[in-house]
C-alpha cells in the first residue's frame, strides 16, 4: 500500500496512513508534501483547514428548484470532498462559505470559478481555520432575498478582504446559525 491508499477518519480529520508508510512527509501528489506526527501506533498527516467565502453571479435567474437540486448534488461530492459549509441564492447572485482541508477547498473554489453558469466571481475572503463553522452541513441552502443588494455589490466592485464582504459574510454565518438552532 502507499500513503495514497490512506484512509480517512472524519472524526478526527485526519489521514491515517497505512501500516507500512514512513514518517517524516508524505507525497499525497507530485509536489504536494504533508508533515506528519506520531498519534499513538500510527503516524497521521496534519490537516489545514482552510475557510473560503466567495460571490458570483449567475449568467441567468436560477429558481429555487434549480438552487435546491444543485445543493443535492453538492452535498454527496462534499461529503466525499470534507467539505462543509452553507449557500446563499438570491435568484442572480451566490454567496458561498466553504470549509474544509486546503487542497479540496481550493479545488472546489477552482471548479466553480471555471462553471460557465457563474460570472464575475470574487473570493472575498479566504483564511485558515483551527475549527468549522458547519461541522455536520456538507452544504445547506438558504433563499435571502435580502441578501441581493450586498451580494451584487460583492461580486461587481468589492475587492478581497472588503468591509461589506466581511460583514455580509457574518450575516450569512448568522442566518445559517439560527436556521440550524430552529432545525
Amino acid at each position: 500500500m502507499s500513503p495514497l491508499s490512506a484512509k480517512f477518519d472524519r472524526t478526527h480529520h485526519q489521514t491515517v496512513p497505512p501500516a507500512n508508510a514512513q514518517a517524516g512527509r508524505h507525497s499525497l501528489k507530485s509536489g504536494s508534501h504533508l508533515p506528519t506526527m506520531w498519534r499513538g501506533r500510527c503516524w497521521t498527516v496534519a490537516v489545514i483547514l482552510k475557510k473560503l467565502f466567495y460571490v458570483s453571479r449567475a449568467v441567468r435567474p436560477w429558481s429555487v428548484t434549480e438552487a435546491k437540486c444543485l445543493i443535492g448534488t453538492s452535498q454527496v461530492a462534499n461529503r466525499r470532498a470534507d467539505i462543509t459549509g452553507v449557500l446563499a441564492f438570491t435568484g442572480g447572485f451566490f454567496g458561498q462559505l466553504l470549509e474544509g482541508p486546503e487542497v479540496p477547498v481550493t479545488a472546489l473554489a477552482q471548479r466553480i470559478r471555471d462553471d460557465t453558469r457563474h460570472s464575475d466571481f470574487r473570493v472575498i475572503s479566504c483564511e485558515r481555520a483551527d475549527a468549522r463553522d458547519f461541522p455536520n452541513w456538507n452544504m445547506e441552502l438558504i433563499e435571502s432575498p435580502q441578501l441581493e443588494a450586498e451580494l451584487r455589490e460583492l461580486t461587481l466592485h468589492a475587492p478581497l478582504g472588503d468591509e461589506l464582504g466581511i460583514v455580509t459574510r457574518r450575516r450569512i454565518l448568522d442566518e445559517a446559525n439560527w436556521r440550524s438552532v430552529r432545525g
